[in-house]
Parts: structure tokens; sequence; C-alpha cells
């Protein structure tokens, strides 16, 4: 049932959000970096995967700690009785008299109700022990589930970068062939005063003939990272691509601030945030109670129990009601091997968990020193192709001048402008490589910010 309202909680917030989708803006909604990252979260499918898993694995932790707490059955049976003995009443009565024998002719339907309840006691030590192992198991798939969602977040967070990216190399495509077109009608003006020649022509045609073939890449790579994008929202096969568009997160992303007061390094930090590592040593911790579990198993069984029973439709002599109880142990003193072998294998699962652990820490310490200094030549790349930018729009202008002057050659001014091209792609691609850097390091530390 819990399940249930859940499921139906998350279509109906997804459906309010494709409604508030279809109601904004005349039927195209724009969607900030938040609130895209939240309708991920309710709707992509993969995490829909991870969340039932958790759930599951939770429920399942929930029924192994049902086995600590005592088993109450309730029964009935109804049987056809067909009996011609003799009845000894001083079975009943205390007496073990022969006297007190009499005929018993019984042919009817009889049965009885009845409730027994029992409980394990030393069986308690290894069950309870499954039942932590269940438990942290759980928390594990709980970690899992943190993990999945920041990894959506971060793979998000690059769609909609690569979005912008893409329209940002548009423009400046863009930019270019209006820049190039009317350079194109001069040439041609001066082509027909004989002040140029027909090459000076044909190379502004080329010039401006590659700048239409970089805005439709641009176009097509926009077309590409907004589809993917709208794949991750869970929003693919549902709405039109043109019914949904996106805020530019740039300035948002910019303000995040990597974690400086860290003691113990970046590594150290990571350690104690990713969720990935709390998976990893809950698993541990699940692996060592499994194998304590398999070795307390190997320990008799003993239980109590009691028993009621409600006798119907039997004759007058046979008591109506009677109380049993018991205590029960047993002990496999020979199972051929199999509990030692299932304590043996749990001990080994354990030794593969520690090894599991200790790589995952590894691995975390590596990311962070790789993503850190990913970010910090990005920072670099971006200070560089500022400084570019402002040396190539100077040559251009310069260039364009001296042609005039009639010191430069159209192929000189080309240049130029291949070159300011360059520059202004190179800015936009170093800027949006910083911010993805960015975010990987972050999402690498763990840091809430990613």
């Amino acid at each position: 049932m819990k399940r249930s309202l859940g499921v139906l909680l998350t279509a109906w917030l997804s459906g309010a959000a494709l409604a508030s989708a279809q109601e904004s803006a005349g039927g195209r909604k724009l969607y900030d970096l938040n609130e895209a990252v939240e309708l991920a979260m309710h709707q992509n499918p993969r995490l829909l995967v991870a969340r039932h898993q958790s759930s599951a694995n939770r429920d399942a932790a929930s029924s192994t700690r049902g086995h600590l707490l005592p088993l109450v059955k309730v029964g009935t049976t109804y049987d056809y009785v067909q009996a011609n003995e003799g009845l000894d009443l001083g079975a009943f009565g205390g007496s073990s008299s022969s006297s007190s024998s009499m005929p018993l002719h019984l042919s009817a339907w009889a049965g009885d109700f009845n409730v027994t309840l029992a409980q394990p006691l030393l069986g308690l030590v290894h069950i309870g022990q499954d039942f932590a192992a269940a438990d942290k198991a759980a928390a594990a798939s709980d970690a899992d589930l943190h993990a999945s969602e920041a990894e959506l977040r971060a793979q998000v967070e690059a769609g909609f970068l690569s979005l912008f990216e893409a329209r940002a190399e548009k423009d400046i495509a863009l930019a270019s062939h209006d820049q190039l077109t009317d350079q194109l009608r001069v040439v041609q003006a001066e082509f027909k005063d004989g002040t140029r020649t027909k090459v000076d022509v044909l190379r502004f045609q080329v010039a401006a003939a590659n700048a239409d073939q970089q805005q439709i890449q641009a176009q097509v790579d926009e077309d590409n990272s907004k589809d993917q994008l709208l794949g991750l929202l869970g929003l693919a096969g549902r709405v039109d691509r043109d019914q949904v568009d996106f805020l530019d997160p740039t300035d948002e992303l910019l303000k995040r601030s990597l974690p400086t007061d860290v003691p113990d390094g970046q590594e150290k930090f990571a350690e104690s945030h990713r969720p990935e590592m709390f998976s990893a040593q809950l698993q541990t911790d699940a692996a060592w109670h499994r194998k304590q579990a398999r070795t307390f198993s190997l320990l008799p069984e003993v239980n109590v129990s009691y028993s009621y029973y409600r006798l119907l439709n039997t004759p007058e002599a046979l008591p109506r009601d009677i109380n049993l109880f018991g205590l029960s142990a047993s002990w496999n003193v020979w199972d051929w091997g199999v509990n030692y072998y299932q304590a043996h294998a749990a001990g080994e699962q354990l030794g593969a968990a520690e090894a599991n652990r200790e790589s995952v820490r590894e691995q975390i310490d590596v990311e962070v020193r790789t993503r850190l200094a990913q970010e910090r030549a990005a920072a670099n790349a971006v200070h560089v192709a500022s400084d570019a930018i402002s040396q190539a729009e100077e040559a251009f202008r310069v260039t364009a001048a001296t042609v005039q002057a009639g010191a430069a050659t159209t192929t000189d001014l080309l240049d130029a402008q291949a070159a300011l091209t360059q520059a202004r792609q190179n800015l936009v691609r170093s800027k949006y490589e910083e911010l993805r850097a960015r975010s990987a390091l972050l999402k690498a530390l763990g840091s809430e910010q990613s």
C-alpha cells in the first residue's frame, strides 16, 4: 500500500510538472537547472529502478526482522472420524483402572481450532546477525540510490552546458557569417570596379560557406544536446522538442565555490562525503554480520512454543480445551559440511567486501586528484583564451585597416577573420569546459553543491 501511494504521488508530481510545462509561455515551458534536476529525480527511468531496488531491500530487511519475534499461527482442521474402540476415561480423570473403560462408537465429522505461538531462543543469535546484515545491505542500497541521484544531477548539468555551449558556438558562427557576408558585398563591388580579382571574391564566398557549415553543425549539436537532456528528464517521446526550453545556468554555476576549509585534504573530504564510500563501508558491515550469522548457525536450535486446541464436535468424554507447552532442541551434528562451508564462504565474502571498500577509496582519491587538476587547467585556459581574444580582435581591426589602405591582401584579412572566430570559439569552449570541470570536481568531492 505504501509503495502504491508512493508511485501515485510520483506520477502526480510528474503530471503536475508536465502540466506546468504546457501552461507556461503559451505551452512552452522554460526549465531552469533546479527545476530540471527536480523533474529528473521524479521520473528518470533509471533512477526509478534504483529507487524501487532500494525499497525492496528495505522491505527484505523488515522481513528478516520478523523472524526475531514470536510466530503466531492460527489453524483449523475438520475430518470425518470413524472409530469403534474402547475409551479409557481414566486417561483423562487421573485413574488408570481398567474398569473405567467403555466402548466408543464414533462416526461423525469432527475437528479442532488451534492457535500456536513459537519463539526461537538460541536461534536469536544468528537471526539477529541476519537482520543486522540485511539492515546494513538496505542502508548500502540507500547510499547507492544517493550516488545514482548525484550522477543524474551531474548528467543534467552536463546536458545544460552542452546545450548552451552549442548555442554559443552557433551565435559565433552566425556573427562570423554576417561579417563575412558584409565583406563579400564590399569585395564584389570592388571586383566590379576592377580593384579586386575573381579569386578574392571566391575566397570570401568559401569563407562564408564554411561559416554556414559551422552554424549548421552547431544547430545539430544543439538539437542532440536538447534531445539527450529531455531523455534525462523522462520527457523524451512525451513532449515535442519545441514545447520545452531551458534557461542558461552559467551564472548560477559560476557562483558555486569549491570547499576550501578542508583540514585533511580534498581526498579525505571526499572519502567522508561520497555515497559510494558509504555504500562500500555498509556492504563490508553487512558481510561481517553475515559471517557472524553463518558461524552462529553451527550452534544448536532451541525453541519454546505454546499451543491451544479447541476440539469441535467430539464425544462428551473427550476434553474440549487442550493447552500444550513445549520446549524443543535440535542440532545438525552432521550435515556434510553444509553450514560449515556457508560460514567459510561468508568469511571469503567479507574479505572481498573489505577489498572492494579499499578499491573504492583509492578510486575516489584518484578521481579527486584528476578532477582537481582538470579544473585548474580549465581555469587557466579561460585566462589564456580571454587574453587571446582581445589580441585577435586588435589584429583583425589592424588588418582590415591595412587592407583598406592597400598594404595587405585579402588572404591576410581572411586569416585574421578566421583567427578571431577561432579565438571566440576557444573562449566559449574553455568557459564551458571550466564549468564542466568544476561540476565534475564537486561531484567527485561529494559536495552538496554538486
